[in-house]
């Protein structure tokens, strides 16, 4: 059970220091408790930890837009940041997790609103069949973390020109323009109490400095420093996909992929992760996931073993 709620108010819109304070926050969870956290980035896009940079972002227009290019810690997509965007983050142990419950406080929020809203079965909050939040998962070591990014007015012309997915987000401002932000934080914070009970605010943590510079790191974002034998590219049924292989001789011994599938990125990594190129162990392999993507793992095992045989 959560016992105590903390809150935090992140006055600063450098998506750098933003992600580096849920990095420290997300070390630092105290037991029974729950942090809830909410800022906005200024002119950003966030890459996930998963996506390729140059798959996911007009690159070549990110310096005409004046924006930046920062790599989160959850995977996922990339997503458009401005000050018309709500961040917010939910951080607790595994046993206080509930994702339902948790953007259940910001569905609630927004149904104050008289909204005709409704949650999709990614439990992402739409309205007019596209979507007025995106959302990302983290669990490693028992602690916990969704976080999300709430549509209030960005600029939806920007993000287009940014990032290379459909326009399929919708701002609240399009449905009701005399919805603020003021009274939008308030509605959250309400419909959070009412959720956990008395909310107890907190100050920022000063000692980032050492995160903010991973994040703000030219390597951390692009991954330039990753020994790549072969790189292949192919278009599948479940989206396109990437994969960046560290081989030797016929034996894979490391891959990082990019894909817009965070389950087809698990069942490549599951499937093809440490393998040695043979036909017999290949189909060992493959007896142990689902036949549907049994079509696109084939293609992807062929090119390379036929990639590894130049290297």
């Amino acid at each position: 059970m959560v016992e105590n709620i903390y809150l935090l108010e992140s006055d600063n819109i450098n998506p750098f220091h933003n992600q580096a304070l849920i990095d420290y926050y997300f070390n630092n969870i105290p037991d029974d408790s729950m942090i809830f956290v909410l800022w906005q980035n200024n002119n950003s896009v966030l890459l996930g930890n998963n996506q390729s940079p140059y798959q996911q972002v007009n690159i070549s227009q990110l310096e005409n837009e004046q924006a930046v290019l920062c790599r989160r810690a959850t995977l996922g997509k990339a997503v458009y940041n401005d000050t018309g965007v709500l961040n917010y983050a939910f951080l607790l142990y595994l046993n206080n997790y509930d994702i339902n419950k948790q953007i259940n406080v910001i569905y609630q929020a927004l149904k104050k609103f008289d909204l005709p809203l409704y949650l999709n079965k990614e439990n992402e909050i739409c309205l007019n069949d596209k979507r007025v939040t995106d959302n990302f998962y983290l669990t490693k070591n028992e602690r916990c973390l969704q976080t999300g990014s709430l549509y209030w007015d960005c600029d939806k012309f920007k993000r287009a020109r940014l990032i290379n997915e459909r326009n399929d987000i919708i701002n609240i401002t399009e449905s009701n323009p005399l919805i603020y932000y003021s009274d939008l934080k308030k509605a959250i914070l309400q419909s959070l109490a009412d959720k956990y009970g008395h909310i107890y605010r907190i100050a920022q943590e000063k000692d980032i400095e050492d995160r903010m510079e991973k994040y703000h790191n030219y390597k951390y974002i692009y991954q330039t420093d990753k020994p790549y034998t072969l790189i292949i590219k192919e278009n599948c049924g479940f989206g396109s996909v990437q994969i960046y292989c560290e081989m030797l001789k016929r034996q894979i011994l490391h891959l990082d992929i990019y894909s817009d599938d965070e389950k087809f990125t698990s069942i490549i990594e599951q499937c093809l992760n440490n393998l040695l190129i043979d036909d017999v162990l290949f189909r060992k392999r493959l007896s142990m996931v689902e036949k549907e993507y049994y079509d696109d793992l084939k293609k992807i095992y062929q090119t390379i073993k036929k990639e590894c045989y130049r290297i």
